[in-house]
């Protein structure tokens, strides 16, 4: 037994049914010595859920005479009569399906054909007629042999020693012509048809998921979401209840995508829009909005089991997340100038007291160190009280603040001290001088200092790598380009 999906069927079909049925073919004897064998296999198919079950059935009928004429001692075997009828239908397993076995003789008070014993104990349709209006059929669910009598001469010799159920001494046959056709039942019809049909919506449907791939790759999803909801629509109609899960994880596959590219490119622009802004705090709300969209595109891309994508979100989240460390602390220019003046004048009423108390005492020294902070692209300079725990990226906010001016980078002795470092690590001390280099202006480097900074973006892009903060594919494509750089 098989099973065949639709689409196997459409080259099934045609062979099968055109070919083998219906069937038809003459039986004919003459003689004692003829005889008729058929040995026929034939598919027969039954729906199971979403596919077409087949296996094949054997026919087989057999005729031939049992007895014939001796006439003064002369033996005449063109007159023959007990003609044995054999119909047997059996399964693929070899298990008998339908059989019909009985004797054919003419009796002359009934001036037809019987079914008869013929002298042997059991016998089908024992006693009955057989004629042109009076065929024998046997069927099982998928099958029909039919017997039909096409043509009939008697001899002129009787046979009154037979055993027979005639009701008289029965008459040898001359010429005896049996009409053998073999078709498929109603029921199997009815089936055949039906597969016909499924295969036509099979393949409208697989139209339909053609044009949905091509949509999805091309990234109209709410196309291909359509067209996946087209073909799932056939499998439903046909009971492919497997292509039709299929279709529907195709949907969701599409629904997740456009929520997550909509996101992702909501975040880009986002992201954009915080790099271009002047006021601290709302390009802090803009990297953290950002964040955000990158966040959920990366939950819908994981659902939708993509790690190339979801890599990528995850590296824009890591870029949200540095850019935000490095505003952190520090608000617009403003309320940075605000909170100076404030400082500024607590400092001076401080000293105005501790003057009129005129104790004596020495000043306690203040915390941390001073940094004098030079603009590198017009000369002007102000200073900055930093700890020595401070992160680069707050001081480098801070002196901008002071500079009023959008930052891109700290220099100290010529070198860019990375955001991530603390005023300890890059060697800092009280009463050094460091150079802010605005937002637009890239600093001189002489090619020795070029090659270093690379090298140390290397070691940062690769530790990020090994961390498994970005894909293998965003390192190796950004490795290429710092070392073209």
């Amino acid at each position: 037994m098989k099973k065949l999906w639709l689409v196997v069927c459409i080259f099934l079909f045609v062979p099968v049914y055109a070919q083998d049925l219906p069937f038809s073919e003459i039986a004919e004897l003459k003689t004692s010595d003829d005889h008729y064998s058929l040995e026929k296999i034939v598919t027969v198919y039954t729906k199971e859920g979403s596919t077409y079950t087949t296996e094949n059935r054997a026919v087989s009928v057999n005729t031939a005479p049992q007895d014939y004429v001796e006439y003064q001692g002369q033996l005449l075997k063109e007159y023959f009569c007990d003609v044995l009828v054999s119909i047997v239908v059996t399964t693929e397993d070899g298990e008998t399906s339908q059989e019909f076995l009985s004797y054919l003789n003419f009796d002359p008070s009934q001036q037809s054909l019987i079914w008869d014993h013929a002298g042997h104990p059991t016998a089908d349709r024992a006693g009955a007629k057989f004629g042109e209006n009076s065929s024998i059929t046997v069927k099982d669910q998928y099958l029909e042999v039919t017997l039909t009598l096409a043509h009939l001469t008697l001899s002129e010799y009787t046979c009154g020693h037979c055993d027979t159920d005639a009701d008289s001494p029965i008459i040898f046959l001359d010429t005896l012509r049996l009409r053998v056709d073999v078709t498929y039942t109603q029921s199997q019809l009815d089936t055949i048809e039906q597969m016909q049909d499924d295969m036509e919506q099979y393949g409208d449907a697989q139209e339909y998921v053609i044009a949905a791939q091509q949509y999805f790759q091309q990234g109209e999803f709410d196309k291909a979401r359509d067209e996946f909801q087209k073909a799932k629509d056939v499998f439903d109609q046909i009971d492919d209840t497997e292509k039709s899960d299929e279709m529907q994880e195709q949907i969701d596959k599409c629904l997740s995508y456009k929520v997550a590219s909509e996101n992702l490119r909501d975040g880009m622009s986002t992201f954009e829009e915080a790099s271009r802004t002047n006021d601290y705090q709302e390009a802090i709300n803009k990297y953290e909005e950002a964040r955000s969209y990158f966040q959920r595109a990366k939950t819908e891309f994981d659902i939708a089991e993509d790690t190339n994508k979801s890599d990528e979100c995850e590296t824009w989240i890591d870029r949200c997340n540095d850019e935000i460390d490095n505003l952190k602390g520090v608000g617009s220019l403003r309320e940075r100038l605000v909170y100076i003046i404030l400082a500024i004048a607590v400092v001076a009423g401080a000293g105005i007291v501790m003057k009129q108390l005129g104790k004596g005492k020495a000043p306690k020294p203040a915390k941390g160190i001073t940094l004098t902070v030079v603009n590198a692209e017009t000369g002007d300079e102000t200073t900055i009280q930093v700890e020595h725990s401070d992160k680069i990226g707050k001081i480098r906010q801070a002196a901008a603040t002071h500079l009023g001016i959008v930052p891109s980078g700290l220099l100290f002795n010529g070198k860019e001290c990375p955001p991530d470092w603390t005023v300890r690590d890059c060697g800092l001390h009280n009463g050094a001088v460091v150079e802010v280099v605005p937002k637009g202006t890239e600093p001189a480097m002489y090619e020795e200092e070029k090659v270093d900074d690379t090298r140390e973006k290397l070691e940062k892009l690769e530790k990020r790598y090994k961390e498994g903060r970005i894909s293998k594919e965003l390192y190796e494509s950004l490795k290429r380009r710092l070392e073209g750089e």
